[in-house]
């Protein structure tokens, strides 16, 4: 009877132990993942203040009659942007940049005045280049103004 009460009393505590171990390693796996997410969130280039720097420094006089698109993501110093009639790179001097696409009378036929604004995701200056035709990327930029039904 005793071995049999010794036996019970070691698989408990071998239960007890793995039971243990399990909660110290899910524990871990949870704080590890809650820290990289905090840390991520920090480091997301802010879309918001770009979008503000273009309203308030290059679009001054409103938004009316214009249709805005902003980049999904900021894109790199230097990467080329394929247009109708040509290509356009996103300037060296920024390490990144959200990239802005204006089209300024999006009721004419293509061969009218846009622009390409490119805002650096750390300082916030910008760089706006004329244009005639969009970006053949288009599709795959948000639509931010006016906001799409």
């Amino acid at each position: 009877m005793a071995d049999l009460k010794r036996m019970h009393t070691k698989q408990m505590a071998d239960a007890y132990k793995a039971h243990r171990g399990f909660l110290t390693l899910s524990l871990l796996f949870i704080l590890i993942f809650i820290s990289s997410g905090i840390t991520i969130a920090e480091t997301q280039p802010d879309s918001d203040k770009a979008w503000e720097t273009v309203k308030s420094k290059i679009l001054k006089t409103g938004l009316s009659n214009k249709v805005i698109y902003r980049s999904k993501e900021p894109l790199k110093g230097g990467q080329e942007i394929k247009c109708w009639d040509r290509t356009i790179k996103v300037p060296a001097h920024f390490e990144q940049a959200w990239f802005f696409f204006v089209d300024d009378q999006p009721m004419a036929n293509w061969g009218h005045k846009c622009r390409y604004i490119f805002v650096d995701v750390q300082t916030f200056k910008y760089q706006v280049i004329d244009s005639t035709s969009p970006p053949n990327s288009l599709d795959d930029m948000f639509q931010i103004y006016p906001p799409p039904d």
